[in-house]
């Protein structure tokens, strides 16, 4: 019998791009640009109702 196991270390924020934008004090424009890039990156993905932070070296402290 063979087990495997995933470390999936993932952050699911369950809330719209908007919502994000407003709780930062930020404009949605800026966010979406921003998530955008980190995406085209592979650091975060996202749809219409959650943000998934893919890669936790960009939250790390240095």
């Amino acid at each position: 019998m063979s087990i495997t196991l995933k470390i999936v270390k993932k952050i699911k924020l369950n809330m719209t791009k908007k919502e994000l934008a407003e709780r930062l004090g930020i404009q949605r424009t800026s966010l979406s640009r921003e998530l955008n890039k980190m995406k085209k990156d592979g650091l975060v993905d996202y749809d219409a109702h959650s943000i998934t932070i893919c890669d936790f070296n960009i939250i790390r402290k240095p």
